[in-house]
C-alpha cells in the first residue's frame, strides 16, 4: 500500500492522511461502546477492557467495507472511462458530469487507501498490545508480578497512548516501589486522558488519585495533596458531594494530611469521608467501619496530643 500512498500528489497525500484519522476515531468509536469498566476506580487499574478476539472482529468488517469501497470506487471508474472512451473524443462532447464524478472518485480512492494501509499495519500492534494487557492481569491474579510486570510494560510499548496500558504499568511499577518510574507513566496516562476526554472528566480524577497516591508513597506530601484535590474538585463537579468516589478522595486527603502531622485537617477529611460512605453504602458497610474506626482513632490521638 505504500506505493499508492508514495504516488499520489500532496493534496492526496493530505487527504490519504486525514482518512488515517478518521480511522483512530472509528476506532476510539469502537472501544468506547466496548469498553465496559468502571469509571469510578480510584488507585487501581480496573480489570475489564476490549476483549481481543471483538476488537478484530470490528477491525475485520471495516477492513471489509474498505475493499468494498475501493472496488466500488474502481469499478465506477472504470465505467466513466468506457463512456468516455466510447464517446466522442472531443472535449465538447464530453459530459461535464461525468469529468465532475471522475474528479470525484479518484479523490476518494487515496483516503481508502490510507484507511487500508493502515488497518494492515496498525491492527496488529492494537491486538498484540491488548493481548500482552490481558495476560499481565491474569499473571498479576496469579501472584507472578515479574511475568505481570514484564506484559504490562509490552502493552504500555505497543500502545504509548493507552491511559489504561499505561496505568496498569505504572501501578505494577508502585507496587514494586519503583516510584520515580511509575510516576512518569502515571503522567502520560494522566496526559493521555486529558486528551481525550478534556480536563474536567471523572477519568482525569481517577489519573490525578494515582498520581496523588505515588507521591504519598514517595513521601511528597505536598504533591500528594495537590493532586488529590484535583482529583476531589473534578468529582464534586462531576457527580456531587455525595457520591461515593468523593468520599475516596476525601479518606486518600485524610491521609495525606495525617503524614504531614496535621490531625485537625485530617479529622476534617475523615469526617467527610465517614459522612460520604454512611449515605453511599450505609452504617454497617466495609468502607464506612473502616473509615469510623480510623476517624475515632485521629480523634484520640488528636485528645492526647492536646492534654500533655
Amino acid at each position: 500500500m505504500f506505493k499508492y500512498f508514495l504516488e499520489l500528489s500532496t493534496v492526496n497525500q493530505i487527504v490519504a492522511i486525514a482518512a488515517v484519522f478518521t480511522f483512530l476515531g472509528v476506532c476510539v468509536a469502537v472501544i468506547s461502546r466496548l469498553n465496559t469498566s468502571s469509571s469510578t476506580d480510584t488507585s487501581t487499574v480496573s480489570a475489564t477492557s476490549v476483549p481481543v478476539e471483538i476488537y478484530q472482529q470490528e477491525v475485520d468488517k471495516f477492513q471489509q467495507t474498505l475493499d468494498k469501497k475501493e472496488q466500488d470506487i474502481l469499478g465506477l471508474l472504470k465505467q466513466n472511462k468506457q463512456r468516455q472512451q466510447d464517446a466522442t473524443a472531443t472535449p465538447e462532447h464530453t459530459q461535464p458530469d461525468d469529468i465532475q464524478q471522475q474528479k470525484e472518485l479518484e479523490n476518494q480512492l487515496p483516503a481508502v487507501r490510507a484507511d487500508q494501509l493502515f488497518t494492515q499495519t496498525e491492527s496488529p500492534i492494537h491486538v498484540a498490545a491488548e493481548a500482552s494487557f490481558r495476560r499481565a492481569q491474569i499473571a498479576e491474579q496469579a501472584n507472578d508480578y515479574l511475568q505481570a510486570l514484564s506484559d504490562y510494560q509490552r502493552a504500555a510499548q505497543l500502545a504509548p497512548n493507552n491511559a489504561l496500558y499505561l496505568t496498569g504499568y505504572g501501578t505494577m511499577l508502585q507496587a514494586m516501589d519503583q516510584l520515580d518510574t511509575a510516576i512518569g507513566y502515571f503522567e502520560q496516562a494522566l496526559a493521555s486522558t486529558i486528551n481525550t476526554y478534556g480536563e474536567d472528566h471523572p477519568k482525569v480524577a481517577i489519573r490525578c488519585n494515582n498520581l496523588g497516591g505515588a507521591w504519598r508513597q514517595k513521601g511528597q506530601l505536598d504533591k500528594a495533596i495537590s493532586y488529590y484535590e484535583q482529583a476531589l474538585a473534578i468529582d464534586i463537579n462531576a457527580y456531587g458531594k455525595d457520591h461515593p468516589t468523593v468520599a475516596t478522595y476525601h479518606h486518600n486527603l485524610s491521609g495525606a494530611w495525617y503524614q504531614k502531622g496535621q490531625l485537625n485537617i485530617a479529622i476534617t477529611y475523615l469526617q467527610l469521608a465517614l459522612d460520604g460512605f454512611k449515605n453511599a453504602y450505609g452504617d454497617e458497610d466495609y468502607f464506612t467501619q473502616t473509615t469510623k474506626k480510623n476517624l475515632l482513632a485521629a480523634q484520640r490521638e488528636r485528645d492526647s496530643a492536646q492534654q500533655k
